[in-house]
C-alpha cells in the first residue's frame, strides 16, 4: 500500500536530526520507495508545546498495512523532535493536492467600500441590508405621587415607619 506521512518537527532541534529520525523509523518497518519533500519552516496556526514555528516534511512510501501501527508508535515516542504527524493511505487514482497561492487578500475596509453584487440568471442584483427600526416610547414624567409608570412608589423607609420599625 502507498502511504503519505506528514510531519511537523520542532524548530528547536536540528531539522536534519528530525528528518533522520523519521527516515530511520520508516526503514525500520521495511518501508520502500521512500520519497521526501521538505516544505520548510512555517508558522503554526496555534502554539504547540510553546512553539509557534515548525519544520514540515512529507514522506511518500510503500509499506505493509501492519507497518502503520509500528510507525505511529515509534513517532509517538519522539515527542521532543516531532510536534505532530499524520499518516494517510493514498490510492493510486488520487493526485497530489496542488497548492494555490493567493496573491492579495483584500482588507475588511476594502470589502465594505466596494459595492457587493452577484449575478443571478444574467441579472445583476445588489445586496442591500434591510434594517427595520422600531421605537417604543413611554412617558418619563412621573404622575403626582407616583412613578413613571403610573403606580405609587413608597420608599423603604416610609414602609418601615408605617409598620412600626425604625
Amino acid at each position: 500500500m502507498t502511504y503519505e506521512l506528514t510531519v511537523v518537527a520542532s524548530c528547536k532541534l536540528d531539522s536534519d536530526l528530525s528528518f533522520s529520525k523519521v527516515e530511520k523509523v520508516l526503514k525500520g518497518v521495511n518501508a520502500y520507495d521512500i520519497a521526501v519533500e521538505r516544505l520548510g519552516r512555517k508558522m503554526l496556526a496555534y502554539p504547540i508545546v510553546k512553539q509557534t514555528e515548525g519544520e514540515y516534511f512529507v514522506f511518500n512510501f510503500e509499506a505493509e498495512g501492519e507497518a502503520v501501527k509500528k510507525i505511529s508508535e515509534a513517532l509517538r515516542l519522539e515527542q521532543e523532535a516531532i510536534l505532530r504527524y499524520l499518516i494517510i493511505k493514498r490510492t493510486e487514482g488520487t493526485k497530489k493536492p496542488q497548492v494555490q497561492e493567493v496573491s492579495k487578500i483584500p482588507s475588511v475596509s476594502q470589502i465594505q467600500d466596494e459595492q457587493v453584487s452577484r449575478v443571478i440568471k444574467g441579472k445583476t442584483e445588489k445586496k442591500m441590508a434591510k434594517v427595520t427600526v422600531k421605537t417604543i416610547t413611554k412617558s418619563k414624567v412621573p404622575a403626582k405621587g407616583g412613578s413613571a409608570y403610573g403606580g405609587k412608589v413608597k420608599s423603604q423607609s416610609q414602609e418601615r415607619v408605617k409598620k412600626g420599625k425604625k
